[in-house]
């Protein structure tokens, strides 16, 4: 029981990583500072992720709710946010790879601790979740006949 319960904050912990991490610097570059290689949709998209993962969460805690609940809604909304985050990550690293100053020349650009921080709550929901499938299939194994 314990480990679900850690599973279920994980999932929401991971959430409000992902929150946290819409506010903060995605990219950077030495000398310039902060530099939005993103545009403002993939931060409401992992916002939005960040929600759902708390709300998710929040809806796995409550013990009425959680026998009510489908694990396969939880799996995939855990799954889709992380990949949303994933995603995200990917795309604002390869950006950041592709900048050019001038013809030929390139900038060193840095993934912000924003998207490191997001990218790390989606971890963590991740691993709350495959935390609290394995607690739920131990239960059932015991309570099967």
């Amino acid at each position: 029981m314990t480990s679900r319960r850690l599973g279920e904050w994980a999932v929401i912990l991971g959430g409000v990583l992902c929150i946290i991490g819409t506010l903060g610097s995605w990219s950077s570059v030495p000398g310039f500072g902060d530099i939005e290689f993103v545009n403002r949709n993939e931060r409401w998209l992992v916002l939005a992720a960040g929600c759902v993962l708390v709300v998710v969460g929040v809806l796995a805690a409550i013990p009425v709710l959680r026998d009510r609940w489908p694990r396969v809604v939880t799996v995939i909304v855990v799954w889709g946010a992380a990949l949303v985050v994933g995603l995200c990550f990917i795309d604002t690293a390869k950006k950041i790879d592709s900048v050019e100053v001038f013809p030929g020349g390139h900038l060193e650009g840095h993934v912000g601790w924003g998207l490191w921080t997001a990218t790390g709550g989606a971890v963590i929901a991740l691993v709350g979740l495959l935390g609290e499938l394995v607690e739920r299939r131990a239960e059932l194994e015991t309570d099967a006949p």
